[in-house]
């Protein structure tokens, strides 16, 4: 594919040597194969091409800005970009901001908010493009008050606890990406205070391996920590952390926890080492969320005998479920969804270090902790139809996740083509070493001094 840049021409091949343009000159061209952005100044007669391009190139072996710098000034922070309809708009959209964003090419720190052409039209849906952008830059549009039953300082300290979400996403002939999304602020709908950090794993593998773990849990608590120190706000280190693991079959749970569970908390005790704070010890929890259950549930009408659907949000935590795991299933009721088709989601606490099992009442927290962040998913306000089906943790690692695996193209051979501008806060980083590789590397310069 060969698509103009800035008004130039769209080139694409039908088949043998027809090709058919779209549009005028100026900008260049991005051609795919060989990384070569920039123009052409070719055009042709005779209806076999058109289009086409003009003005100067941007060369990716060159490091020759100049094309980009025409649309682009220094001091730009934001560029939404109108998209046509279709997969074609979803494949301008990845190059674009690859594009502007990757350290290998224009290398800056602009927000990009993406709009379908179609959209454009419509006032509602442009104004939820507005608030998009509010959210990226860090405003916070609401605020929620879980409300939890024993108060939210007693069994769960709100204010002293991070959630993380964890998703893999997978894509067929690409590496499946692993993403962690962490919020310092759960129940502030915004990403000023959410780090977000992705790994590779090999094709279609769902669990990431002890190191790659370590490694993840490590690169956000070490970001978390300077960002924190650099705030200079008097906010401290979290005496909770709630993990939400998206779904895994109950035939590997048992190779999840030995992996994932017991690489957090190798993590926690490297930083804690690293940065000598011995007395900082957090109590864990880890929650594998499944939302593929096969379980149904209504209430039964006395009168008719029949079994109608659930009208309000419920929680089903007997020992209907399992005897030897402590797990329940949360049903997100909202008045305007079709509650026929609403399923509940089956949660499993696979690590209870805060011991809300055995604490009196303590669970009803946790529930009533979950249901609110199904609210704190921030791109969905003002949520009209509820609610999103997992908490917001979750649905920030697999929203990022999916989104990161579409920019992975088929000319991306190395890692360090994967990396974006670093000053990126609301996009999600790539780590491309393990801590043990990276302490070796950091060993052998110190040797070599």
């Amino acid at each position: 594919n060969n698509q103009g840049g800035g008004g130039g021409g769209y080139k694409q091949n039908y088949n043998n040597n027809n090709n058919s343009g779209f549009g005028g000159g100026g900008g260049g061209g991005f051609n795919n194969n060989n990384n070569n952005f920039g123009g052409g100044q070719q055009s042709g007669t005779g209806g076999q091409q058109s289009g086409g391009g003009g003005g100067a190139g941007f060369n990716n072996n060159n490091n020759n800005n100049n094309i980009m710098s025409q649309f682009i000034n220094r001091d730009d922070e934001l560029l939404v970009l109108i998209l046509p309809d279709g997969i074609r708009g979803s494949e301008l959209k990845a190059k674009f901001t690859k594009l502007i964003q990757s350290s290998e090419y224009f290398n800056r720190n602009i927000i990009i908010q993406c709009i379908q052409n179609q959209t454009c039209r419509k006032l509602n849906a442009c104004l939820g493009t507005f608030e998009d952008i509010m959210i990226k830059f860090g405003n916070i549009p609401y605020i929620i008050d879980p409300l939890l039953p024993n108060g939210n300082h007693n069994n769960i300290n709100i204010d002293l606890s991070w959630v993380w979400g964890i998703d893999v996403s997978h894509v067929r002939n690409k590496p499946s990406v692993a993403c962690l999304s962490i919020s310092r602020k759960p129940f502030q709908g915004s990403l000023r205070d959410m780090h977000f950090f992705n790994h590779l794993n090999p094709s279609r593998k769902e669990i990431i391996a002890f190191s790659n773990m370590i490694t993840l849990a490590f690169r956000g608590l070490e970001d978390c920590y300077n960002k924190i120190l650099q705030s200079k706000t008097g906010e401290k280190l979290p005496l909770a952390i709630f993990v939400f693991r998206d779904g895994v079959a109950d035939g590997q749970i048992e190779e999840l926890f030995t992996k994932e569970v017991v690489g957090i908390q190798r993590a926690i005790t490297i930083f804690r080492n690293k940065y000598k704070l011995k007395k900082w010890k957090p109590k864990l929890q880890y929650i594998l969320c499944n939302k593929n259950t096969i379980d149904r549930f209504g209430l039964l009408d006395q009168k008719t005998g029949l079994c109608r659907s659930l009208n309000k949000p419920c929680v089903i935590y007997d020992h209907v479920l399992s005897d030897r795991l402590w797990d329940f299933i949360i049903f997100p009721y909202h008045y305007k969804k079709n509650a026929d088709r609403t399923k509940g989601v089956r949660y499993i606490v696979l690590f209870d270090d805060l011991k809300l099992s055995k604490k009196c009442g303590a669970a009803l927290d946790l529930f009533q902790f979950i249901f609110a962040l199904t609210y704190m998913f921030a791109f969905s306000i003002p949520f009209p139809l509820g609610g999103t089906a997992q908490p917001a943790p979750i649905v920030y690692a697999k929203h990022y996740a999916e989104s990161f695996s579409q920019s992975i193209l088929s000319n991306d051979k190395q890692l360090k083509s994967l990396k974006i501008n670093k000053n990126l806060n609301n996009r999600p980083h790539i780590i491309t070493q393990t801590v043990f590789q990276q302490n070796k590397k950091n060993n052998n310069n110190n040797d070599n001094e």
